[in-house]
Parts: structure tokens; sequence; C-alpha cells
């Protein structure tokens, strides 16, 4: 898969999310996760299956919470494009929420 699209909540984010463009991203699946990793990256993000096309991992630490989505688009059974989008919600009522999100399809 490569990703083709970014958006994001924020200039800030866009500019971390559009750096992604062009690159590949190398999924492997297991019974309940997946692994993705970004072409040149060397750490992989784990993924736990949420639902039959939806893998999620929520991250918090003392000011936020993390939680990074993978939607997968299947079309006759093929997998067709993907979203990952990464959401930062922060503990406190003060802070505004911040997302990312990346697509990507089949080359």
């Amino acid at each position: 898969m490569k990703v083709t699209d970014v958006d994001s909540s924020d200039d800030k984010s866009y500019d971390k999310a559009s750096q992604a463009l062009g690159k590949t991203i190398t999924m492997k699946f297991y019974d309940n996760s997946v692994t993705l990793t970004f072409q040149g990256d060397k750490t992989p993000i784990n993924l736990k299956k949420y639902s039959e096309t939806q893998y999620r991992r929520i991250e918090k630490n003392p000011h936020s919470e993390f939680v990074m989505t993978l939607d997968i688009k299947t079309t006759f059974g093929v997998i067709s494009s993907i979203e990952y989008l990464v959401e930062v919600n922060p503990n406190s009522t003060s802070g505004n929420n911040k997302w990312g999100k990346m697509t990507a399809k089949r080359f």
C-alpha cells in the first residue's frame, strides 16, 4: 500500500502527516492483530483487532490519550485501500482534540 492522501485538524499535524506521502506501508496480519511498518521507519506499529475491518491501539499518558485506528476497505474480498487515523485527546477539558489521517491505496 502506498500513502496517497493525508488530512489533519491543524497545520502542524498536517506537516508531520504529509511526510508519509508516497511512502509504502507494509502490513502483516496475525490472528487478532496487524503490524504496520512505514517505509524508512524501523519501529513497527502493532494494532489489535477491534472489528472485522478495523484495528485499534490506545496509548495513555498523564497528559493525553492517543487513539490509532486502521480501517480496511475491501472490494470483492480484496483490500483496496486503508485509512490510518491518529487522534490525540487531551485529558484536560481546556485542550483541543487533534487528529491526522492517512489514506493508502494498492499500487
